[in-house]
């Protein structure tokens, strides 16, 4: 086993060990693969090489390699200590009125993710952002609409939305993750260097997208985030930032 990896996880699975199953509506087989702690600041094609240096032995056909964008921003060295992040007086305010869910608090809910979403994308837009869901919420108690459409991250882009982290434990506790640099092109070009079909996703237990795919890849954006959309990347210490996903 490599120096640069190790098992960081509460099951002590083994690094490296496969998970096959099916989406929920059975048209896709899945591949989840377990790294254990991935170190910052690595080659992002020698990531994917150790873990999936090709794609002929895995299940399914139309295959492509799933990357989350947090472990690419982890490889990138994208990320900030909590401590580090010095908030305004908007971004304290304003997280007081942020999402709070079953899963976790989102972006607008902590004043750290607040003030860096605004370090990304700058202060205007977050404030618009705030003020369109503020008045989204609004409509929303007051039936008008059922259930929220997510205003506050179409605003404010998937800079804004990648934004992840501050969880109580584990490898990269208390930092605040970014957006992927270049995530736009970041697919076409590992797929370039490796070989393989390529999409990077954000996705988690509320919703994600897919940030960019591959010109070569055999599934489209859509049907990539059907295939994932149940998340079974899972969160928190589960170190299962790769998916092979194919038809069944």
């Amino acid at each position: 086993m490599s120096a640069e990896f190790r098992v960081f996880s509460s099951s002590n699975l083994e690094v490296g060990k496969q998970f096959v199953s099916n989406s929920p509506d059975g048209k896709y087989v899945r591949t989840l693969l377990q790294t254990g702690f991935v170190a910052p600041n690595q080659s992002l094609t020698g990531f994917i090489d150790r873990f999936t240096p090709s794609l002929d032995d895995f299940p399914g056909s139309n295959k492509i390699l799933c990357i989350g964008a947090k472990v690419i921003s982890l490889l990138q060295g994208r990320y900030i200590r909590k401590d580090d992040i010095k908030t305004g007086t908007f971004a304290r305010i304003a997280s007081r009125f942020g999402t709070k869910t079953e899963h976790g608090v989102g972006v607008a809910g902590y004043p750290e993710k607040l003030q860096t979403a605004i370090d990304e994308v700058g202060m205007p837009r977050v404030v618009f952002a705030s003020g369109v869901s503020a008045l989204e919420k609004v409509v929303v108690r007051s039936g008008i609409i059922k259930k929220p459409i997510g205003l506050f991250f179409i605003i404010a882009g998937k800079r804004v939305e990648a934004i992840d982290g501050i969880v109580p434990d584990g490898g990269y506790h208390n930092h605040v993750i970014l957006c992927p640099d270049d995530y736009k092109t970041l697919a076409e070009t590992l797929t370039i260097e490796t070989k393989i079909p390529i999409a990077i996703v954000d996705i988690n237990y509320i919703g994600g997208s897919v940030l960019s795919i591959s010109h070569n890849a055999p599934l489209t954006k859509k049907e990539v985030f059907s295939a994932l959309s149940d998340n079974p990347f899972g969160q928190d210490k589960k170190r299962i930032p790769l998916a092979v996903i194919g038809r069944n």
